[in-house]
């Protein structure tokens, strides 16, 4: 396979209604049979999925169906489904997945119909076949250029049966004369055989409107230089009696002062940053002392408490030794009292030692108590002090250093005031002066302006237009439509083929679509020849069949195709083109051999018989 894509796939559907498809392979595909079954419908139908614009015309057996899809193949084997609504010409849908796959979850992009539009159709067929054409020549008079798109390659690989046989080049969609899409429809033939982009250029403008331009532009920047010589006017006399040597002098020496000042305000800021620690740290010493005081004297009461318990017990004990003899109630025997002499004298040297240990704690805890104090006192005293200290910092920074410091910050804004009005000045006078200069510029082009450069289309080299008629010659000759020795040339003034010196436009119709056929598919051989960017896929609309619907007269010549040649196209086109896809909507059917051999679909115009035609029943 050579085609960068293949239609595998045409379908037509709508809601509660039969779905009516198309299948189609590599290779020839012929839809044969009689007139009036919806070839020419399915063909306006792929065209409408490859982005025409026009919502193709209804036949009344395809009432109800609304939506077309587009099965491609790309070279890679990828699937790829484009699916267009005829109730909505504007928008289009790239489905990755076959027809058969789709379903909700299927991946899709919404994107747009119109090549003018970013995402749309023309842009996503361009990407499968690498096609990187970017413009163009539009208006050869201006050399205006329009964007490249899939939809200039369709004139060249579709032809529908209005266009198959008429006399005009079959690079153009219709009469050339009058056609504003001709310049722009030859240079894409150009583009195609040569493979060489057009340069994007901009509408061109004529003297006339350049003219108008720079005059508005002159009378613009007047308006601006009026404006100007006000503003520095006003700016002079806002700075009359100063200089800028003199303003940047005096702001320099006020910097100087406050840069002095600020510096001794810092260190100043420093001296109260210390007080301000001294102060808290004083603060904590003070709250440590109160706390400590609280606990000796709180140890002080436990020490009295000591002695008072020491003195109960002692006068218990002295009570204890008058007792008299007693009687136990319970067992009535007499209770003596046993005093011990030595014991009571040990007893009476413990009490005292104890009371004395106690005393000497209470004294020392007296002693330490009364330098605490002492030391409480100081801080106090210190304390004092460093609020003094501290207020006298503040007093002197907010009375004394920063007043200074904000005059002379309040004196230099206003000299830096007067400063930015020299510099506005300087800068109107520099704009002031560039605009003049602009305003010289545009008057001395006025009076050189021209019409810009009209475009021009590449000329195709005599040699490449040679191969490509060699190309149509040969197939035309094994049609069996021109003899061996008979000469196909390009002639470049009708932008069309000439056989034996005979123009086309000469013959006959049914010879006239011979030709644009065989055009057509030359025209893709020699883009495969030649490694240029080109689809592969051709569909043609009754090449082969001159519709009659009446007898001829007497004199009438016979426009319509020999049998044989007939013939030959489907035979050559079956055994040359497997590498390539055509699509053929034909009155005329191949051979029954042929038949068999080729992708080939009848129509038989008769529900009775096979497949009565496109829309099913």
């Amino acid at each position: 396979m050579k085609s960068k894509f293949i239609l595998k796939r045409l379908v037509l559907s709508g809601e509660n209604k039969k779905n009516a498809i198309l299948n189609f392979e590599e290779g020839l595909n012929v839809i044969a049979g009689a007139s009036d079954t919806g070839k020419s419908f399915a063909f306006d139908c792929i065209n409408y999925g490859f982005g025409a614009s026009n919502v193709p015309a209804l036949p009344p057996e395809a009432k109800g169906y609304n939506s077309v899809y587009l099965e491609l193949e790309t070279l890679n084997k990828d699937v790829f489904t484009i699916r267009r609504d005829f109730n909505d010409n504007n928008n289009a849908y790239w489905i990755y997945s076959k027809f058969d796959d789709i379903n909700t979850d299927t991946s899709f992009e919404k994107i747009k119909a119109e090549s003018k539009t970013d995402k749309n159709i023309s842009e996503k067929i361009l990407s499968i076949c690498g096609c990187n054409y970017k413009n163009l020549l539009k208006k050869i008079s201006t050399g205006e250029t329009k964007k490249f798109t899939f939809r200039d390659f369709v004139p060249l690989i579709m032809v529908n049966e209005g266009r198959i046989t008429q006399k005009y080049s079959p690079v153009h969609r219709t009469s050339p004369r009058g056609n504003t899409l001709a310049v722009s429809e030859w240079t894409a033939f150009q583009t195609i055989v040569t493979g060489e982009d057009y340069l994007k250029t901009t509408k061109a403008e004529s003297a006339d409107i350049i003219k108008s331009r720079i005059k508005g532009q002159i009378q613009e920047l007047e308006l601006l230089c009026a404006e100007l010589k006000t503003e520095i006017q006003e700016l002079k006399a806002a700075v009359t009696g100063t200089s800028v040597d003199e303003l940047d002098k005096r702001i320099e020496e006020l910097q100087t002062v406050i840069d002095e000042k600020k510096e001794y305000l810092l260190s100043k800021e420093e001296e109260y940053c210390t007080l301000i620690k001294r102060l808290k740290e004083a603060d904590y010493e003070k709250q440590r002392i109160s706390d400590n005081v609280c606990k000796f004297r709180l140890l002080m009461e436990n020490y009295k408490s000591d002695i008072e318990r020491l003195d109960f017990i002692e006068e218990a004990h002295n009570v204890t030794e008058q007792l008299l003899d007693v009687e136990c109630p319970v067992c009535h025997a007499i209770s003596k009292s046993v005093v011990d002499v030595k014991q009571k004298e040990l007893c009476h040297k413990a009490f005292r030692a104890e009371k004395r240990k106690i005393e000497v704690l209470i004294e020392d805890l007296k002693v330490t108590l009364e330098n605490i104090e002492i030391n409480k006192t100081n801080i106090e005293t210190e304390k004092e002090k460093l609020l003094e200290d501290i207020n006298r910092l503040v007093n002197d920074m907010n009375e004394s250093l920063r007043p200074v410091i904000d005059s002379k910050i309040e004196e230099i804004s206003g000299l830096l005031e007067k400063r930015e009005l020299w510099s506005a000045m300087y800068a109107n006078d520099s704009k002031l002066k560039k605009y003049e200069d602009r305003i010289a510029e545009l008057e001395s082009s006025k009076e050189t302006v021209a019409n810009k450069s009209k475009g021009s289309v590449k000329d195709i080299s005599e040699e490449k237009l040679a191969q490509f008629s060699e190309i149509v010659e040969k197939i035309l000759v094994s049609w069996n439509f021109i003899e061996e020795k008979s000469i196909v040339e390009f002639d470049k003034q009708n932008k069309d083929l000439c056989v034996d010196g005979k123009n086309k436009e000469l013959f006959g119709k049914g010879a006239r679509a011979i030709i644009n056929s065989a055009f057509l598919i030359g025209l893709m051989k020699f883009c495969y020849d030649n490694r240029l960017c080109h689809p592969g896929t051709i569909i043609l609309d009754t090449p082969l069949t001159t519709f009659k619907e009446k007898d001829k007269a007497a004199n009438e010549e016979d426009e319509s195709v020999g049998k044989d040649i007939k013939m030959a196209v489907y035979e050559k086109l079956a055994t040359s083109c497997r590498d390539y896809q055509i699509i053929i909507f034909e009155n005329e059917e191949p051979t029954k051999e042929l038949k068999s051999s080729i992708n080939y679909i009848h129509f038989s115009g008769n529900a009775n018989v096979d497949r009565k035609g496109f829309i099913p029943e």
